[in-house]
């Protein structure tokens, strides 16, 4: 999974927290983390993004099922005033890889 900040974005990555977590793990022990701190994925998708990072990868999914996720973006607690009417236009990418299912 992937969020790919548009170049309709003024807001830099260094003032936004990302926070993923699957609904079905508790919510207890989650850590935030400022979007800027996740691997890049470049390229982008589109050519026209400012910046792509991958949130999720590595996870597979049964034939017929499926998983929920929860993302929260926030701005940074440690953000200045000078951020004000900025704004952060994104979008989530979702890529899969079809497996052979084992007989």
């Amino acid at each position: 999974m992937i969020l790919e900040s548009l170049s309709t974005s003024s807001l830099a990555a260094q003032n936004v927290k990302a926070l993923l977590n699957e609904q079905t793990v508790a919510t207890t022990n989650l850590t935030a983390k400022l979007l800027s701190s996740y691997t890049s994925s470049s390229p982008c998708f589109n050519t026209s993004c400012k910046g792509d990072w991958k949130l999720l990868s590595g996870q597979e999914l049964a034939a017929s099922s499926s998983k929920s996720y929860e993302l929260r973006l926030w701005i940074t607690d440690s953000a200045t005033v000078s951020i004000a009417n900025q704004v952060f236009n994104s979008k989530i990418i979702v890529s899969a890889n079809p497996k052979n299912q084992k007989s």
